[in-house]
């Protein structure tokens, strides 16, 4: 891939994990959505790690995103015990697609993450 389409890659990534970090800190309503949005990070971040290469980027520019992602989970941990458990109303449906959602991330994790 060219440097170009690489560096499009990271900064997308980088908006993401930051409009993340605004909803761990401010924006989540309850646990179910700060769990699904840690694990949407961390697929985030696997994706950018495999996608590009390196050696041809500045190191600095790897910190970002894996700083963003930190900045959000100590914003996850700081708000956890303050938050319900789900928002009311149908919880048996948001439960069930978070397991789903949760089942997906950790799929594709796996799928990113396994060796060449």
């Amino acid at each position: 891939m060219s440097p170009v389409v690489l560096l499009v890659i990271a900064v997308i990534a980088i908006a993401y994990l930051a409009v993340f970090i605004y909803t761990a800190w401010h924006g989540g309503k309850s646990r179910l959505e700060l769990a699904t949005g840690t694990l949407d990070a961390l697929l985030v971040l696997a994706i950018v790690h495999r996608m590009t290469p390196w050696a041809g980027l500045p190191t600095l520019l790897w910190f970002v995103p894996v700083g963003l992602t930190v900045a959000a989970v100590v914003g996850v941990a700081y708000r956890w015990s303050q938050l319900p458990t789900t928002r009311p109303g149908n919880t048996r449906r948001r439960w069930i697609v978070a397991g789903l959602h949760a089942a997906i991330v950790l799929a594709l994790l796996g799928i990113l993450l396994w060796p060449a």
